[in-house]
């Protein structure tokens, strides 16, 4: 059975932004004027239990496998994007956004649906909306992967829109600076495995074009090996992932795949051993690279095979 849902206007609560003043008259030759801070759009979960659903209610749809009526499914799709910004993971994690992905992975859901749901999440993701504990903005992410592997498995976008969610995600990336990952009060954000997902999704989706893959690899190539954070929470793994599916795509030829691991995988500066930023670099990309052999070792195909010796080779030197 099909469902139509109908989103309302996305409900923003405009954070009260404080605006610096610019000083009246210069005093010295070295003094600045202040830039005037710009208000970010913010969300809190106080949505999330509206309309009967309690979040006693909410937490008994595990167990019912989201199995809920017509009317009920209706109010939830809207609902629940409000329950993404809630601290508690039990309700963000699994129920929310497992909802979600159960009802676009059985087939439940219309075109129309998908399209808006996902439309709405780029408003938000490009509007900077966020709640207080930064937790709206990565699972954001990961249900735009969800509306990416629909599209891959059953097509509802045209063209241009997957040029959108293309630059979507790569403008996610590529203005990512949080790389938390699990966190003991609110479990887990995890942007950039989120956002890996995404790019795993769009690689594998054979509409994808060239000039959108390399798109995808170059802003997944920033956060590969940071030097700034060390990745504890199965990061590399994601990234690999992502990764070796963008590899398999032959419209990157395989003298483009050389030239990046040439570059990709150029030390820092500084001496290794001697600096956090060396040993990030050297935990970080190590994990990277074993998780990348790894998943090509699987796959076998001849240019898995290849660009396998050509990492090895490029690791010796």
């Amino acid at each position: 059975m099909m469902f139509n849902f109908t989103f309302t206007p996305a409900r923003f609560i405009t954070c009260s932004g404080l605006f610096a003043g610019v000083c009246a008259a210069l005093v010295s030759a070295t003094a600045t004027a202040t830039a005037t801070a710009q208000q970010t759009p913010s969300i809190n979960s106080d949505g999330c239990y509206e309309h009967g659903w309690s979040k006693a209610r909410l937490l008994t749809l595990p167990a019912k496998q989201f199995q809920v009526t017509a009317a009920e499914q209706a109010v939830l799709w809207q609902q629940l994007r409000f329950c993404l910004a809630e601290s508690d993971p039990q309700i963000r994690d699994d129920v929310a956004f497992t909802a979600y992905s159960h009802w676009l992975r059985s087939g439940v859901v219309d075109p129309t649906s998908a399209l808006q749901l996902l439309q709405t999440m780029q408003q938000d993701l490009s509007a900077g909306v966020d709640d207080t504990n930064q937790v709206y903005r990565p699972f954001a992410m990961l249900l735009l992967s969800e509306l990416a592997r629909l599209d891959r498995v059953k097509p509802y976008l045209t063209a241009r829109q997957r040029q959108q969610l293309v630059q979507t995600v790569a403008d996610f990336l590529r203005q990512l600076t949080d790389l938390r990952g699990f966190d003991a009060k609110v479990g887990w954000r995890h942007g950039i495995a989120h956002a890996a997902d995404a790019v795993m999704q769009l690689a594998l989706n054979s509409a994808i074009g060239r000039l959108e893959l390399l798109k995808l690899r170059d802003a997944l190539t920033i956060h590969l090996m940071p030097q700034h954070h060390a990745y504890t929470d199965g990061e590399p793994a994601r990234l690999a992932r992502a990764l070796v599916y963008l590899l398999q795509r032959t419209e990157i030829t395989e003298q483009e795949w050389q030239l990046w691991l040439s570059q990709a995988s150029l030390p820092p500066q500084q001496p290794l051993y001697q600096s956090r930023s060396g040993l990030n670099y050297l935990h970080n990309s190590r994990a990277l690279w074993l998780e990348t052999s790894w998943l090509l070792e699987q796959l076998g195909d001849t240019r898995s095979r290849q660009f396998k010796a050509q990492l090895q080779a490029q690791l010796k030197q």
